[in-house]
């Protein structure tokens, strides 16, 4: 039985609207608008600045997950706020990757992937996706700033890459989305890096061109000395 958004979740929605959201408002949906509501600890601050590669290297290995979302025009800090970052006390994490159990230097700092809204997953029991083609306004940010300017250079690549098909398993789009960031941390000017850190970002969305997985990124040297087994 369809049920109305819970007024707890909508004063939820409410407080964290203070702080921005380009978010549609619970309200303005009808009652029988299905949604799903995740319960997690609290995942930390906003990534400003960290390698998110094996986070969707997993995901996208075990269920064809694209993120796809952060193609579409977003501020700079909304689409930072598609990760969070939070301290632990541990030095490494583990993950399984295609059954392989590798773990990896964190340096006390865990990232967490959220805002799923256009992606794609496949789990084999259920399956989810967007169908952006129903939706062509998502594709005309507004032009003004380098951001936008970023974003649309992208836009139509992943449409090459799925044919405007979204139904389809394409990881390709999750390499275009880290070459995405890549770019939009290099037009971040407000965090503290050297000429070398911009020069092996610049090199890094160059050499992402070859790879058509977050997978297959993985195996660039860019993110070597992450492995604590180096022999992935």
């Amino acid at each position: 039985m369809p049920r109305p958004y819970d007024a707890a979740l909508i004063r939820a929605w409410e407080e964290g609207w203070k702080h921005g959201s380009e978010n549609d408002h619970p309200k303005e949906f009808p009652e029988n608008q299905c949604y799903v509501v995740f319960v997690q600890e609290h995942g930390g601050q906003d990534l400003g600045k960290l390698c998110v590669t094996i986070a969707l290297a997993v995901a996208e290995a075990a269920y064809e997950f694209e993120h796809r979302s952060t193609l579409v025009y977003l501020p700079f800090n909304l689409l930072l706020g598609t990760f969070l970052l939070s301290r632990k006390d541990s030095e490494t994490l583990q993950f399984t990757l295609e059954g392989r159990n590798i773990s990896i230097r964190t340096f006390g700092l865990v990232v967490s992937i959220i805002d799923f809204t256009l992606s794609r997953i496949n789990t084999v029991k259920i399956f989810f996706f967007l169908d952006l083609s129903l939706d062509p306004e998502l594709f005309e940010g507004p032009k003004g700033d380098k951001q936008v300017r970023q974003s649309i250079r992208y836009i139509p690549k992943m449409k090459e890459v799925t044919e405007d098909r979204w139904e389809g398993s394409f990881p390709k789009t999750n390499v275009l989305w880290l070459q995405y960031l890549v770019d939009i941390l290099l037009l971040k000017k407000s965090y503290d890096r050297t000429s070398k850190d911009e020069r092996d970002l610049r090199s890094l969305k160059k050499r992402l061109n070859n790879y058509n997985s977050a997978r297959e990124a993985t195996l660039i040297l860019f993110f070597k000395d992450l492995f604590v087994d180096h022999a992935m």
